[in-house]
């Protein structure tokens, strides 16, 4: 179990997050961890994370740039 200041984490539970970032980073490329047989696949039954893309692409705008262009237009 991995353990951080307040925060505890199964081991298998972190290796699912790393994989479902990565199949997320893999996705924004047009590929997928199902394109390498080799690889293992993320556990997708508890995945508490978006699946459509355009909700994640939203969601990571630069919120600093948004901030300056608020202020800039006020």
């Amino acid at each position: 179990m991995f353990c951080f200041v307040g925060f505890q984490m199964e081991e298998h539970d972190l290796h699912n997050l790393c994989l479902l970032e990565v199949e997320e980073l893999l996705n924004s490329n047009g590929r997928a961890l199902t394109d390498y047989s080799s690889l293992p696949q993320p556990d997708l039954s508890n995945s508490f994370k978006f699946h459509n893309r355009f909700i994640i692409d939203e969601m990571n705008y630069d919120k600093e740039q948004m901030e300056k262009l608020h202020h800039s237009l006020l």
